[in-house]
């Protein structure tokens, strides 16, 4: 099989914050730690809000790196639009090809993207509507309509309800 099939997501190969302190940072390894104090650390100062805390373990497991690719890059949030849900943070290059892409590491990244390896459950803020997104709906078909109406009990003219 080529590499490319073989592709996972950068993200995958992160350590996940551990009941023993780590090592640190090593610079340029790609290999930060984000510690068990350094995350009750930030427990407690974000425990008035847990939907901010768990945004605040995000950043810090992520460390300014794409989930995808691992390149240290201004990074934006990508979510689910079926869920409303953020995924994990991406470079701008990786977000945009990642909606659309078929690549193997992309599907990937979204069947375990970060927030489900720390299971995190965190909102997206769209910061155009200045509001939480909704979950789309997925559409009416003519066959998930008929299912509905199968379901239902209409009593006959003579019942009382």
């Amino acid at each position: 099989m080529n590499d490319r099939a073989e592709a996972r997501p950068a993200c995958w190969k992160w350590p996940l914050p551990t009941a023993e302190p780590g090592p640190g940072p090593e610079a340029g390894t790609g290999q930060d730690d984000l510690t068990a104090e350094a995350a009750e650390d930030l427990r407690e100062i974000l425990a008035d809000d847990p939907e901010e805390r768990d945004r605040a373990l995000l950043v810090a497991w992520q460390g300014g790196r794409c989930a995808i690719c691992n390149r240290r890059r201004e990074l934006v949030d990508d979510h689910d639009h079926a869920t409303g849900l953020l995924r994990g943070l991406l470079c701008s290059s990786c977000n945009t090809i990642e909606g659309r892409s078929t690549q193997p590491i992309f599907v990937r990244y979204r069947e375990r993207p970060p927030t489900a390896i720390l299971q995190l459950r965190i909102r997206y803020w769209n910061m155009y509507t200045l509001s939480y997104a909704e979950p789309s709906t997925p559409p009416i078909t003519a066959a998930s309509a008929q299912e509905a109406l199968d379901r239902l009990v209409i009593p006959a003219a003579d019942e009382t309800v």
